[in-house]
């Protein structure tokens, strides 16, 4: 990994997340669902074979229930003024085209209306992939903005996704968190980490 000068950390390219980076990973979420679609497609008897089907066939809409799902029917309950976000789940899931099997009720507290109205007028099918994608991308930001570098990021966001915890994490909104994370480098714990002796490769007087 590249370093900076004082050798305390990645390069400052490498550490930053910039408006383009963020901005490419638009397309890339695009790409993601149409590869998705044709892998599915085309290669799902290997996917099967590896035990990666479960992962496409989530990535179809087709999972099931799922923790984004609850929420989002719950949003749906909320905004169409017939129901309320705390309705049976086997009431509200057909709204979004899903059915419970279980007669529970949503537990979350309503803070996530905001995030999820956008979601809530679409079919489960339809918004499902999409937000997977977008999901991948946030567990790689959320390493970006821990000053992993993007040839890290990225493919470890992948591998991630190809596990049974990571396919959990693609159908809820975990994967949001630490990426609102700022950067950290004007932090206080950044800054009192760059003062202390054992973060300089040379004398801090030096500094001074």
């Amino acid at each position: 990994m590249a370093t900076t000068e004082e050798g305390t950390g990645p390069r400052s390219d490498e550490a930053s997340v910039s408006l383009l980076e963020l901005g490419l990973n638009i397309p890339a979420i695009a790409a993601l669902v149409g590869l998705a679609s044709v892998a599915q497609h085309y290669f799902s008897g290997a996917f099967a074979k590896l035990g990666l089907d479960w992962f496409m066939t989530a990535f179809s809409g087709q999972g099931g229930a799922a923790d984004i799902a609850w929420e989002v029917a719950a949003t749906r309950g909320w905004l169409d003024g017939a129901h309320s976000a705390y309705d049976p789940l086997t009431t509200l899931g057909p709204l979004i085209g899903l059915n419970w099997a279980q007669d529970q009720a949503h537990s979350h507290p309503p803070f996530g209306i905001p995030l999820y109205a956008p979601l809530a007028p679409w079919d489960y099918q339809v918004w499902l992939p999409w937000w997977m994608a977008a999901m991948i991308c946030a567990l790689a930001l959320s390493m970006r903005f821990m000053r992993v570098p993007p040839h890290l990021a990225y493919p470890i966001a992948l591998a991630i996704a190809a596990t049974m915890p990571g396919r959990w994490a693609l159908e809820s909104s975990y994967p949001l968190a630490p990426s609102s994370w700022p950067s950290r480098g004007t932090s206080a714990a950044d800054r009192s980490w760059a003062a202390s002796p054992s973060a300089c490769s040379r004398p801090c007087e030096a500094r001074a």
